[in-house]
């Protein structure tokens, strides 16, 4: 009885590219959060600082306010693009899904933002990048998203099975 390993195969560069892109981004989302919670003095302060603003005030948070808020937004967000990277790396499919269905997002936001006079165009160029990495063929067959050449094109029935 022998018993048999399956195979590792070797990560394209586009795959290797992609989790170091994905983890960049995330890991810079966490440090901005990170500062912005300290900037926000909340800490500091053992959580005594107002974050509210006053109701006859035209911002909806005081300055260190929007710091706090900002930096819980900015932890989440990494936090979320933390796991996609790390599923990137395990080369899961819903990883393939999430990265390309956030990046789609991102440029959908960053368009609206420049049609105000807003955006950011670095941000716009990264997701680019990202969406066209995530689209390369090797990428897309390493993940499930394509077939290989040898496979059929339709699911079998047995992954269709819900149970």
């Amino acid at each position: 009885m022998s018993t048999h390993s399956p195979q590792k195969t070797k990560r394209s560069a586009g795959i290797t590219i992609l989790f170091w892109l994905l983890l960049l981004s995330a890991l810079l989302n966490l440090a901005v959060g990170i500062l912005s919670i300290y900037a926000s003095e909340y800490l500091e302060s053992g959580g005594q600082i107002p974050i509210l603003a006053e109701l006859e005030d035209e911002k909806f948070f005081t300055e260190r306010g929007e710091f706090f808020v900002e930096g819980i937004w900015y932890s989440v967000i990494g936090v979320v693009q933390l796991v996609i990277a790390v599923g990137f790396a395990r080369q899961r499919r819903w990883a393939w899904v999430m990265a390309m269905t956030w990046q789609a997002v991102k440029l959908l936001v960053e368009v609206a933002a420049a049609f105000v006079g807003g955006g950011n165009l670095i941000t716009m160029l990264f997701a680019i990048l990202i969406v066209f990495l995530l689209n390369q063929s090797d990428v897309r067959r390493a993940f499930g998203i394509l077939p290989k050449p040898d496979e059929s094109s339709t699911p079998p029935l047995r992954a269709l099975d819900i149970n």
